[in-house]
């Protein structure tokens, strides 16, 4: 930013007082010891050897004002140079002597949360008060930085992350199922004992056991994200995203950027209550996955409305635009309907005959299912964006987001059948590498000329 600036040359004055200073004792010893040399001598050749060590002192010191930080150089035979970035400059003291104001002088002392409670990081001995000016500027400067690129998970936002992650109930039965299998068969027969008993006392107890468990499912998901996401922060540095967790174990994971595959922007049903989606990278091979959640999350959580300027803040290089999607298949629900009306209608009649019960469990799959595909076909679409294509999926009740730029597109296939051949209808899937296995990007049931539309993205040179 600026070039190596010598200081003022009052600052010579300050050195020669400070020179004086440093040599009182030998100024006293050479007047006590040498008394045969005239005074006017020894004065003459004191000030001669001061003055040259304050000449050679102004000679050396420079200071340079860069983007980022404030460098001090210093040393005549050792050179020093000291670095002071300027989010790290905690005060700024000026002063400035009776025979520095008529030049617009000041002396600058410069401290820091790292530096000595009783000694500056440095001082810049007299320089112009626009200096002052400046600094204080760049300090303002690369705090505004520093907002933009960095952003912060709070501890709020990852109870509601905990309390709104659906996928806890799956490791609650995982651990129960685990935890059925190493029990002794008494203490199963017992559990089993207690529940019917339960079941027999009314749906009062059935609720409060419901209720007791879902508290019990919510204090696991919370101090599970609490270890794992206590404290997240990503920082984004010029060719690297910086992530950093965890409560009990503090983990840094450093992603190069050439490394990003692609983006997934993640809401469940239960976070689109509140408003709330989470970002995940899919990296290439090679970068360390989520160590015990197999994901590598840059925002786990993210109010909707903030998440496009949160990304554009942190990932200037991707595109997330306000643009609507284009939805392809929401005159297509039947196409999606047809299946789980053919699979299913047959086998829950068939079960009711031989189990009843069971097959109003198969009715509830039946419309689970008919729900999701309905929410598919109305949902789905895609959008392209110069180099960038975004497509939205349904995964059961989630809606998911994908963006990928053209070049991480690794193969593109297209499928239908016969019949559907004959009404122009396709399906388009799309492969990237991510992690250590393709992601696929797939459209089911869409029209040919969205299918041309998504090949020549795909093909363009």
């Amino acid at each position: 930013m600026s070039k190596k600036q010598r200081y003022h040359p009052l600052s010579w004055i300050i050195e020669f007082f400070q020179q004086l200073k440093n040599f009182v004792v030998p100024i006293i010893l050479a007047l006590v010891g040498w008394r045969e040399v005239s005074l006017i001598y020894l004065s003459i050749g004191l000030f001669v050897l001061i003055s040259g060590v304050a000449s050679l002192q102004y000679a050396t010191r420079y200071y340079q004002l860069t983007t980022d930080s404030l460098i001090v150089y210093t040393g005549v035979l050792n050179k020093k140079e000291t670095v002071i970035p300027y989010e790290r400059i905690q005060t700024l003291k000026q002063q400035q002597w009776f025979f520095f104001k008529p030049f617009h002088v000041v002396r600058i002392t410069i401290e820091t949360a790292g530096g000595s409670s009783t000694e500056a990081e440095a001082i810049l001995t007299a320089v112009p008060e626009t200096v002052v000016q400046q600094l204080e500027e760049l300090r303002h400067q690369q705090r505004e930085a520093r907002k933009i690129n960095v952003y912060e998970v709070t501890t709020s936002q990852i109870l509601v992350f905990s309390l709104t992650n659906l996928s806890i109930f799956a490791t609650f039965f995982a651990i129960l199922a685990f935890v059925d299998q190493i029990i002794p068969a008494s203490w199963s027969t017992w559990l089993l004992t207690v529940g019917e008993q339960f079941l027999q006392a009314g749906w009062l107890m059935l609720l409060l056991v419901g209720c007791s468990v879902l508290l019990l499912v919510s204090a696991l998901s919370i101090i599970r994200h609490m270890i794992f996401y206590y404290r997240f922060r990503v920082t984004r540095q010029p060719e690297t995203l910086t992530l950093e967790r965890g409560l009990l174990e503090r983990k840094t994971q450093k992603i190069p950027l050439t490394k990003i595959q692609g983006l997934q922007i993640n809401q469940q049903v239960l976070r689109k209550l509140f408003g709330l989606v989470s970002v995940e990278l899919l990296l290439a091979s090679g970068q360390e996955e989520d160590d015990e959640l197999k994901q590598v999350f840059l925002l786990p959580i993210v109010h909707e409305k903030e998440v496009s300027q949160v990304l554009r803040t942190l990932l200037p290089e991707w595109q997330f635009p306000n643009a609507e999607l284009h939805y392809t298949s929401r005159n297509k629900t039947w196409y999606f309907l047809r299946i789980p009306l053919m699979i299913l209608i047959p086998i829950i009649v068939g079960v009711f005959f031989i189990r009843p019960w069971l097959s109003i469990i198969g009715l509830l799959l039946f419309i689970s299912w008919l729900l999701i595909e309905m929410v598919t076909s109305y949902y789905q679409g895609y959008v392209i964006i110069n180099q960038q294509l975004c497509i939205q999926q349904y995964f059961f009740f989630t809606k998911i987001q994908t963006f990928v730029k053209r070049a991480k597109i690794q193969a593109l296939y297209e499928e239908t059948s016969k019949w559907l051949y004959l009404k122009e209808i396709y399906h388009v899937r799309l492969f990237i590498k991510a992690n250590t296995s393709a992601a696929s990007l797939r459209l089911r049931y869409i029209d040919k000329e969205d299918l041309s539309k998504i090949k020549a993205f795909y093909q363009k040179k």
